[in-house]
Parts: C-alpha cells; structure tokens; sequence
C-alpha cells in the first residue's frame, strides 16, 4: 500500500483508481505501479510518469526510457518536487482519463 498523490487515503500499490477519491491514478512507466507523490519524476523525453528511485535503477540496468526507448542520461531525471509541480502534473493527467 502506499498513498493516493490525490487525496493521501492508503492504495493498493498495483491499483490505478483511488477508491477513497475516484481520482485515476498515473502509473510508472517502469513499475506499472501508481505513482507516488514524494518519489516522481517524467522521462525528460516523453513526459511519461515514474517512481523516480524505481527508474533510477533501471537505468543502471538498461539505458533506456521504457515507454518512448529513448537512451536516458540518469542525471536528467530530476524528482518533481512535492509541491505546486506534483500538483500540476496531477490536475493534468486527471485532465487526460
């Protein structure tokens, strides 16, 4: 279980809808597991979302975005903060489902 980024209820890890607030919840491009608001990051080429700890150690496996195949420097990938672009990513990918 981790938190819905949404409304903070506990979520299965694997579920992609959040019981508690209805919100579609994004999943790791990596992972397939939802996204965790203190842990994300979007590839730097195809803005997909991530587990940004989860996609730092693929790329120590394969250099590869899994989604777009573009080669990754990991020193791109930066973590979203928990704040207002967390927030914003959220309304967007809400905006999308």
């Amino acid at each position: 279980f981790s938190q819905c980024p949404h409304c903070h209820q506990r979520v299965p890890d694997y579920e992609l809808l959040c019981s508690s607030c209805q919100f579609a919840l994004p999943y790791c491009i990596v992972t397939g597991a939802h996204v965790i608001r203190d842990d994300l990051c979007l590839c730097p080429s195809c803005n997909f979302p991530a587990i940004h700890s989860e996609f730092l150690k693929y790329l120590t496996i394969d250099d590869t975005c899994p989604m777009c195949t573009t080669r990754i420097d990991g020193s791109r990938l930066m973590k979203l903060d928990s704040g207002v672009a967390v927030d914003s990513f959220l309304a967007q990918s809400s905006d999308m489902s």
